[in-house]
């Protein structure tokens, strides 16, 4: 069995590598440009699939990781999260058929797919209404798999992760958590959309990169939908106040009008994926704060 994972030098990706690397699972790396952190990487165009279509032989299962955007991006460009994330899935879903490709396992986006929270948990059986098109594309790539994998009787599997949260992630991007801490360690000021009432679904990468290895090649994740998270909501107020519990220091905020892709609140059930695959959150938010924080201040 060897696996290939599309954009294995991302957030994610570095760590599903990680957690691979401590098995014997054979893999193929494949990042959008050359890394040097990383040389075995083996740089592609996603959008290109003559770029990775022979580095597929022997390829049985694949992660895909991809995305060229984040829930903020294109907010009001429904054109430009088709042509960056739409027509890529579905020009590599053209390679698929000549392949040896058996199972594919996409990680979307559970904070964003199902809109507006109907209810106290998001299920998988929640209605999914994205407010932003980056949840919409991820929502559209979600379909375009299932709908050509069925047709071709390939098994497929989608996680849909809350709010992953890790040391390494980087600041200034996508990633509320590590933002506050940079703010809180270095004196900058945190920039909060809204008034901080905001609810999310934080917990670790690694947690999700283990319920990524556990969906890989097992009968069970076949063909089904599971959510990925603690099933814990915090608010941003409530994360800026542990993490300045944790650091004894004040973190300098400023508040700006709300913006309408920011679901208001986003909880999500995981009972599906424990049931079936036997996969939970080994760390909560405030163990997850303390790692990022106290080596910062020893």
């Amino acid at each position: 069995m060897t696996i290939a994972i599309f954009g294995s030098t991302g957030f994610i990706g570095r760590h599903l590598v990680k957690l691979l690397d401590s098995s014997e699972v054979t893999y193929k790396k494949f990042c959008h440009k050359v890394n040097l952190e990383d040389a075995s990487a083996i740089p592609v165009e996603f959008e290109n699939p003559v770029s990775y279509r022979d580095h597929l032989a022997g390829v049985s299962t694949v992660i895909l990781l991809v995305s060229q955007s984040s829930p903020g991006s294109f907010a009001n460009r429904a054109e430009s999260e088709v042509v960056h994330n739409l027509l890529p899935y579905a020009r590599f879903l053209e390679v698929v058929p000549s392949s040896s490709i058996r199972h594919v396992v996409f990680v979307s986006s559970g904070g964003t797919v199902y809109g507006q929270q109907a209810g106290t948990m998001i299920d998988e059986h929640h209605p999914t209404k994205p407010i932003s098109f980056y949840g919409a594309g991820k929502l559209m790539v979600e379909i375009m798999l299932q709908t050509a994998l069925n047709e071709l009787d390939i098994p497929w599997t989608i996680l849909r992760p809350g709010n992953p949260v890790g040391v390494d992630q980087d600041v200034g991007r996508v990633g509320f958590v590590k933002n506050a801490v940079h703010a809180a360690m270095t004196g900058s000021k945190l920039e909060i959309w809204g008034d901080g009432s905001v609810v999310r679904d934080y917990f670790h990468v690694e947690d999700l990169a283990e319920s990524i290895t556990m969906s890989v090649n097992n009968t069970l994740a076949h063909n089904k939908i599971f959510n990925v998270g603690t099933g814990v909501g915090t608010s941003i107020n409530e994360v800026i106040s542990l993490i300045e519990r944790v650091s004894s220091r004040k973190i300098d905020t400023t508040y700006r009008p709300s913006r309408y892709v920011d679901v208001r609140s986003n909880v999500l059930s995981c009972k599906l994926i424990a049931d079936t695959l036997g996969w939970r959150p080994r760390r909560n938010l405030s163990e997850i704060i303390e790692e990022l924080v106290l080596p910062l201040i020893c």
